[in-house]
């Protein structure tokens, strides 16, 4: 499905896999799916019309990623496509990469290096320009769930319930995070913050910097955990520097009688205090009250439980008086 990020209206439904969806990724052109169907299909972004399947896989398709020209697949069936991406419809397999002995769960990118996890416990890397192997980081004492690479470092996530911190270049585990109760299933981090999602319903909020100092005791490193999913937490996505961000709300027009309800659907952004152990009323009441035609609402104090979107509530301005809302970070 194509939502409207605005109206958060379906635009177009998208059909031809015959198996389940299982990861995609998108840009201003396409969309790129996987498929448990065993096959990949580029979409057009504007018409939904199918531009390529590409079939390569013999079993699922767990995770895919393109960028400037090139994409990697990978796949239950243990394997790790490579593909050059001249244009939507022209696509060539330029080498399989095999090596790891259980499903591929995820895969990353950059000019230098492949990045691959799997679950036989092992991240390997490989050369992008050649496709040739070049290390494997071992540590993890079961399947590996979730990665992201950038620069040196790469964080996984793994069903022993760790993260770990791995220097690709000499393939050395830097630290080992311990703290979630389940499978940790998504991983996002930026320069200073690692956030982590696991099957136990919870989020963490690591400090990266303190993580990379082996003298930083490990009680110190987890900054937070966020309020309890009711559920498994599978996927994280958007800006990950959260801890100290300031969320806000510029109110410019329209409320009937009654209180106004600002809806801010980045789930973990605003996030300033210790959120409760008990997970709060769906609405919560902010430490300021936008009250005059122009105010700003310093921050919110809450996630809601589950909902992925954080709700502010306001005292209604002047009859027929019509709002807006703009979000921004500072």
């Amino acid at each position: 499905m194509v939502w409207d990020k605005q109206s958060l209206e379906c635009l177009k439904i998208l059909t031809g896999h015959t198996g389940s969806v299982l990861c995609l990724q998108y840009d201003e052109r396409v969309i790129v799916t996987g498929s448990s169907d065993s096959t990949v299909r580029v979409w057009n972004v504007t018409s939904g019309e199918v531009l390529n399947t590409l079939i390569h896989h013999n079993e699922a398709v767990l995770h895919l990623r393109f960028c400037n020209g090139l994409m990697v697949t990978c796949s239950k069936d243990r394997s790790i496509g490579v593909w050059d991406m001249a244009s939507p419809t022209d696509i060539s397999l330029r080498r399989v990469l095999v090596g790891h002995r259980a499903a591929v769960n995820v895969v990353d990118f950059d000019d230098k290096y492949i990045v691959s996890a799997s679950g036989d416990r092992t991240i390997k890397v490989w050369s992008t320009s050649t496709c040739e192997f070049v290390r494997t980081l071992n540590g993890h004492k079961r399947g590996i769930a979730c990665l992201q690479y950038r620069d040196r470092l790469v964080v996984s996530g793994s069903s022993d319930n760790t993260i770990r911190l791995w220097d690709i270049e000499c393939g050395a585990c830097l630290r080992v995070l311990e703290g979630h109760e389940e499978l940790v299933r998504c991983i996002r981090f930026d320069n200073k913050r690692i956030v982590s999602g696991a099957y136990d319903g919870k989020i963490k909020v690591w400090d990266l910097q303190a993580a990379l100092d082996p003298r930083a005791p490990a009680s110190t490193l987890c900054l937070r955990t966020l309020v309890e999913h009711s559920g498994r937490v599978f996927r994280l996505q958007g800006a990950v520097s959260i801890t100290y961000i300031h969320l806000h709300l510029q109110i410019t027009g329209c409320v009937q009688q009654g209180p106004l309800y600002i809806i801010v659907r980045v789930g973990y952004r605003g996030v300033q205090d210790k959120c409760p152990e008990t997970p709060p009323p769906i609405l919560r009441q902010t430490d300021r009250f936008v009250s005059e035609s122009l105010r700003e609402v310093e921050r919110t104090d809450y996630l809601p439980n589950g909902g992925g979107a954080m709700l502010t509530e306001a005292p209604p301005p002047a009859p027929g008086f019509h709002f807006s809302l703009h979000c921004s970070s500072a």
